[in-house]
């Protein structure tokens, strides 16, 4: 189920599970309208779905004018090496994973622009969490 739109669902237990959909832009429905939610626990559909306009024009207009991004690519590169070839890694013997990763951004973007979404992908979850300390826990159940 595509998690940009929104929809809600009873459980076996009698719980309610409410995905809101895309938060501040359309559902990817084909529709232009971005959605709320209203909750009224009196209603046996306690979560009222609520279409609002969104000019998506104009919203359009002003992003082409504050931030001139058109495209982004990623592109990612996995390989092995000598751990006495990372000058920068704390492990110093064996083999060790490197990721190098490749960003283009294609718009008029200013020095300044560019390095703030260098910035901002550095802080993604995926970046931060190759980045940091892994403990991977497993389980049967």
């Amino acid at each position: 189920m595509r998690s940009s739109i929104h929809w809600q669902r009873e459980l076996p237990s009698g719980r309610r599970v409410v995905n809101v959909g895309a938060l501040g832009r359309p559902a990817n429905d084909g529709r232009t309208e971005v959605w709320y939610s209203f909750y009224d626990s009196e209603q046996a559909q306690p979560f009222e779905f609520i279409p609002v306009p969104y000019d998506y024009r104009r919203l359009a207009r002003e992003t082409r004018r504050e931030w001139l991004l058109q495209e982004v690519s990623v592109r990612l590169r996995h390989s092995r090496i000598h751990a006495e070839d990372c000058a920068n890694c704390e492990t110093k013997e064996g083999m060790l994973d490197r990721i190098d990763s490749e960003i283009e951004l294609s718009g008029a973007l200013s020095a300044e622009q560019r390095a703030k979404l260098l910035e901002i992908a550095k802080k993604c979850p995926i970046h931060r969490t190759l980045t940091s300390e892994i403990e991977i826990r497993t389980q049967l159940t």
